[in-house]
């Protein structure tokens, strides 16, 4: 099988980096945390002073990050990666569509957007962690064995 469409290896050092920066930035945007008081008395918060273009920003570098995490080549691509890839993405993807079916369920209003929106995300977080477990586990038996 052709592994065209994977980065290589070394871009997912910087997927991680750009996923921890954006998405502690995407926390602090969306719980607005920092608070400050001007000299005559105003509250003003993150979004205040950075407009309304910084939540493109962050979904653009978080999405980027999680997508050079996802899909950066092993050390040790073989067919057995191959194989892993592809199931925990078929994982993810059923966790993904009964998360969007429990929220359209039972989440009504803007606690459904948020849902929505998170779920744009939750496709690659799941893929990311049901894969790193899976070569976590593929390795630690292959230790086991001495394969």
């Amino acid at each position: 099988m052709k592994k065209d469409f994977l980065f290589p290896h070394a871009w997912r050092v910087p997927g991680w980096i750009l996923t921890a920066l954006f998405g502690a930035a995407g926390l602090a945007w969306s719980i607005d945390f920092v608070v400050w008081y001007t000299p005559d008395g105003k509250m003003r918060q993150v979004s205040d002073l950075l407009g309304g273009w910084i939540d493109e920003v962050i979904v653009i570098g978080l999405m980027a990050g999680l997508l050079l995490v996802a899909f950066s080549r092993e050390r040790d691509e073989d067919e057995y990666t191959t194989r892993l890839r592809a199931s925990s993405l078929v994982w993810a993807v059923l966790a993904d569509s009964l998360f969007v079916l429990l929220a359209t369920c039972f989440l009504y209003e803007f606690a459904y957007l948020y849902a929505l929106f998170l779920q744009l995300f939750l496709l690659l977080v799941l893929y990311i962690v049901k894969f790193r477990t899976a070569v976590w586990r593929a390795k630690r038996e292959a230790r086991k064995t001495g394969i």
